[in-house]
């Protein structure tokens, strides 16, 4: 009995003393390695669901996603004054004392301020996961910038619409005058900007927490400007109005293929992604010019009605024209996000796209007018050179903000 407790212990110590020596010669060797943890990846996109046995996530087919857009799109231009005023009529731009109120000199700019959208993403992979496909599109909102100035009449000052006759007098600068009747002017610039993309998206390189895919696709983008200016004169005696409207509206339609790169890295729950796309076709630039002046109560012992005819809006230069150019969009985002689950990430983000060519409403306007086509004006019969024509003044454009938004992945 005591030698069979004698081999046991001997054969326990030799034990003990192969392991230690294993060990020293085989540092990778745990004789005990407890409970196995598992690992973590974080799903590229299209990844997502249900974790698998070793804690990693599987790629799966959908992706999709909703973002609220707070964007500022680039200041309306109006290169000319729109409105002055001086204690002395008429209240050219070149009278002494004169203020420019709105235009070009006024101080003015035409910020539209903050504007909220929405963009919304759905996409899929194909096969084995090495190519899918995916649609975006967003919008903003309408937004507009207002302007208004009153002048009472009598010995106050005089609130005109300054501008040069090319006829009778070339160069000589004149105005829309009301004084002695008091007059109001009223202008409206008016913006909004959307667009959709459908892309091909290639499959570059993933490791798991790292992933690159190349886009190829198609975009179309469509920035829609208006802009109006209104001169009503009260003419007391009769209580009347005589009042002149020009309308410039501006369309900017871009089709083009698109080329682009993304890539994403995923550390922890925390996701970083990034884009940039470039844009090459045409863009379609339409230009609308109407005008029209109306007559109530017989102001100024001028028949009642309305006439398509305004001031910086006249028979040479109203109606529609369209050309087309050749435009490069760029396109830059990045975004931070956190999954929450395997299929919910919430994240933020910056936007920016730049255009190089777009036609802007108060780029279009000519301060030159042969005031003989003007039937209230000049009699309505053209004598000398058209003037105002229609022009086609083009000009860069930025759009920027911020993106808050979750993605879902199925």
């Amino acid at each position: 009995m005591r030698r069979s407790f004698m081999a046991l212990g001997l054969a326990t110590m030799l034990g003990l003393a192969w392991a230690e020596r294993a060990s020293a010669q085989n540092p990778l060797y745990i004789p005990n390695p407890g409970p196995r943890i598992p690992t973590f990846e974080f799903p590229p996109w299209g990844g997502g669901g249900v974790p698998a046995s070793d804690g990693a996530f599987p790629d799966t087919a959908l992706w999709g996603g909703a973002e609220y857009l707070v964007w500022w799109l680039q200041n309306s231009p109006i290169p000319v004054p729109l409105a002055t005023v001086n204690v002395t009529p008429p209240a050219t731009v070149v009278q002494p004392g004169t203020t420019i109120l709105w235009g070009a000199g006024s101080g003015r700019d035409v910020a539209f301020g903050a504007f909220s959208g929405g963009r919304f993403t759905l996409g899929g992979w194909l096969g084995d996961g090495d190519f899918g496909l995916e649609a975006s599109g967003f919008v903003l909102e309408s937004r507009s910038v207002i302007f208004n100035s009153d002048a009472f009449g009598g010995t106050n000052s005089a609130l005109s619409v300054p501008f040069f006759a090319s006829q009778p007098s070339p160069g000589v600068e004149a105005a829309l005058v009301a004084a002695p009747f008091p007059n109001n002017i009223s202008s409206t610039v008016t913006a909004q900007l959307w667009g959709a993309e459908g892309n091909g998206v290639f499959n570059l390189y993933e490791d798991g927490t790292f992933r690159l895919a190349a886009l190829v696709g198609f975009r179309y983008l469509d920035l829609r400007e208006n802009l109006s200016l209104t001169d009503a004169i009260f003419f007391l005696p009769t209580n009347g109005v005589f009042s002149v409207t020009d309308n410039f509206n501006t369309q900017n339609q871009f089709y083009g293929g698109q080329l682009g790169i993304r890539g994403g890295a995923y550390y922890y729950g925390w996701s970083l992604d990034g884009w940039f796309k470039i844009a090459l076709g045409g863009m379609q630039e339409t230009l609308n010019v109407s005008g029209f002046t109306r007559v109530s109560n017989g102001a100024f012992g001028l028949p009642n009605g309305t006439t398509p005819v305004g001031l910086f809006a006249e028979p040479s230069n109203i109606g529609s024209s369209t050309r087309s150019l050749f435009t490069v969009i760029p396109e830059f985002q990045c975004k931070i996000g956190y999954f929450v689950t395997p299929g919910i990430r919430p994240f933020v983000g910056y936007n920016v796209l730049f255009v190089n060519n777009v036609i802007r409403p108060g780029d279009q306007i000519d301060r030159n007018i042969n005031t003989t086509q003007n039937p209230f004006i000049g009699g309505g019969a053209l004598v000398g050179p058209a003037a105002p024509l229609q022009r086609f003044n083009n000009t860069n454009f930025l759009a920027q903000g911020i993106n808050l938004g979750i993605e879902f992945r199925y």
